[in-house]
């Protein structure tokens, strides 16, 4: 017998009994669960409790502002204090941690909403803090000489990075977010966002910019509106984003108004209902809703042109095929939208999105050439006038001269 794994699976059982009692069930719905009790019984190895998830009785309110920042070249966001509510506690794996870490879970706590599948939603990292229960101090962390500093005291970072830089330097993000308790009534927060650069990686990288924010938390009162309103719930927050989108999709006329609502339907991150629109868009399509897409490319060219991007060249998303007939429709309804485009950009992007639907092409007048449907595309220069609608129309008088086949019947 492995005495090494029947010991660990008796102590993961004897984690988890432990758990039971700190968790109540609540009807059919998430069940809860008091933080300081759930934390008297946490034991970090474990790794079968990772999935728990929780809603917090009593709820955790307070507010996080800058506590230090290392920033000579003023780069960080400005010093806004942020009020959160902490509504939610959950197990999972540690950021990229390899397998064999799988034994060492983390304990979260977030301001979150829990969606119609029982799962967290709209999880915002800077509001997602991690349990770790010897806490530095903001001095002993600014201390830091480097990003190996900042990696003895809190170890792998607890998010995704980008680099960017050349053979000189190469430049990058780290970041954690940590609460621990203080007292039965008192937890402390602390975020530490450190921009590093190196340029020698045998060697630890420098700190450029190293900001840190720190609030204290008190249970909530769950019967204070005042509270409700100044520590908003996931469920508030995200109400209020819905009406803000709402709003901006509002100054859209219709049939645009009702495809942006598709695409952006709340808790559809797999695209459920925005595929089942762009089938019947591309099955049925509507000359209107080409020339709104065009019009709309002035205000965000990357946004609207990769909506008519899914309609035409479903790169990706596995649509249904297209009906007989249907796709030139659609074709022709771009070509057609080409004299709305209100901006260079918007022009440009709309010319290169026709070509591909050609499997590629050029337009001399404009500079641009795109070798096939799914490549890139290069510019040249364009002999373009400045002003656009007279650019737009001549543009489109060269398409159908170069295709006409687009029009014929």
């Amino acid at each position: 017998m492995n005495t090494e794994s029947t010991g660990r699976k008796h102590l993961i059982f004897v984690g988890l009994s432990l758990l039971a009692f700190a968790v109540s069930a609540a009807g059919a719905g998430m069940p809860k669960t008091n933080l300081i009790t759930f934390l008297s019984h946490w034991r970090e190895p474990g790794g079968a409790m990772t999935g728990i998830t929780c809603e917090l009785q009593p709820q955790w309110v307070g507010t996080v502002k800058r506590a230090y920042a290392r920033d000579p070249r003023n780069i960080s966001r400005a010093n806004e204090p942020n009020d959160i509510r902490f509504t939610h506690l959950f197990v999972a794996r540690r950021f990229g941690a390899p397998l064999e870490e799988d034994a060492k879970p983390q304990l979260k706590i977030t301001r979150s909403r829990s969606g119609s599948d029982g799962k967290l939603k709209t999880m915002i990292g800077g509001e997602t803090p991690a349990f770790m229960r010897n806490l530095p101090s903001v001095e002993s962390v600014a201390k830091a000489a480097n990003l190996a500093g900042l990696t003895n005291l809190f170890g792998r970072q607890h998010g995704g990075t980008g680099a960017w830089g050349g053979p000189d330097r190469w430049h990058w993000t780290e970041g954690w977010t940590w609460f621990t308790v203080e007292a039965t009534n008192r937890l402390r927060y602390m975020s530490i966002f450190a921009h590093v650069s190196s340029a020698d990686r045998s060697k630890p990288a420098d700190i450029d910019t190293l900001v840190i924010t720190e609030g204290y938390f008190r249970p909530a009162n769950p019967n204070s509106r005042e509270e409700f309103t100044k520590y908003k719930t996931g469920e508030d927050d995200f109400a209020e984003y819905q009406r803000q989108k709402a709003e901006a999709r509002a100054k859209f006329p219709q049939p645009l108004r009702s495809f942006l609502e598709a695409r952006e339907t709340p808790d559809d991150s797999d695209w459920h209902v925005f595929k089942r629109t762009l089938n019947r868009v591309r099955a049925n399509p509507d000359p209107e809703l080409f020339v709104q897409l065009v019009t709309a490319m002035e205000q965000d060219n990357i946004r609207f042109g990769g909506l008519l991007e899914h309609i035409l060249l479903d790169e990706r998303l596995k649509l249904e095929p297209w009906q007989p007939g249907s796709k030139k429709v659609a074709v022709r309804a771009l070509a057609d939208a080409i004299p709305h485009a209100k901006s260079k950009y918007a022009l440009r992007d709309a010319l290169v999105l026709f070509l591909r639907t050609q499997g590629g092409g050029e337009l001399p007048r404009a500079g641009i050439k795109v070798p096939g449907e799914g490549a890139g595309c290069s510019y040249g220069s364009d002999n373009l006038p400045a002003n656009i609608v007279e650019a737009a129309a001549l543009m489109y008088g060269d398409i159908k001269d170069r295709y006409p086949h687009v029009w014929a019947d």
